[in-house]
């Protein structure tokens, strides 16, 4: 008999019940899951295994579902995203997330439905955004540190703000693969910053 071939799944949450839930119901459904606490966490399981479509929640530590999302369009741009969210602030766009479910106003058959159709879209490829400058973000519940990826290991690794305080392009080194990397600053308010990608 024939191994049947199975999508790949990440759920991402920091709700450990929703994510193990999220999981069961899938593995339920013949679906090889992963899963991470926050997108720090679901990094390297992009980069090591693949998945045709991920699961989101946006508000998470560290960094949150809105800069996974991006940096999912940018390095994974076949793979479909669903975001799955109490939804508190503004909803992301299509640009980045193919569809957006509210937390609790959703059915379990719309959810598989959702991600049978994106798997089965896969590997059709969206144009991906090209740039030597890399993704980068300052974390909600943090605001002392700044956090950039490397373009080209995909490592996330985090620096003082008080070393990149000022507006306009730096450079760092990546700490696991050595590569030099660029990123932008801008100051929005006195005490805000704003990182562009």
């Amino acid at each position: 008999m024939a191994m049947e071939f199975k999508y790949r799944v990440l759920v991402v949450d920091d709700d450990s019940k929703i994510r193990n839930v999220t999981a069961v119901i899938l593995q339920m459904n013949n679906y090889d899951v992963s899963s991470a606490e926050n997108g720090i966490a679901a990094i390297p399981i992009l980069k090591n295994t693949r998945p045709h479509v991920m699961i989101s929640d946006l508000r998470m530590p560290d960094m949150d579902g809105y800069e996974l999302l991006r940096m999912a369009r940018r390095f994974f741009p076949a793979m479909g995203t669903i975001v799955v969210s109490a939804l508190e602030g503004e909803a992301p766009g299509r640009d980045i997330a193919d569809a957006v479910f509210a937390k609790g106003g959703y059915s379990v058959p719309e959810l598989l439905e959702c991600v049978s159709d994106l798997a089965g879209l896969y590997p059709i490829l969206r144009p991906s955004l090209k740039t030597t400058v890399s993704p980068s973000w300052v974390p909600q519940n943090d605001g002392r540190n700044f956090w950039a990826a490397c373009n080209e290991c995909l490592t996330c690794f985090s620096l003082p703000l008080s070393q990149v305080g000022y507006s306009g392009m730096h450079r760092a080194y990546c700490p696991s693969c050595g590569q030099k990397i660029r990123f932008t600053m801008q100051q929005v308010h006195s005490d805000v910053v704003a990182i562009a990608a």
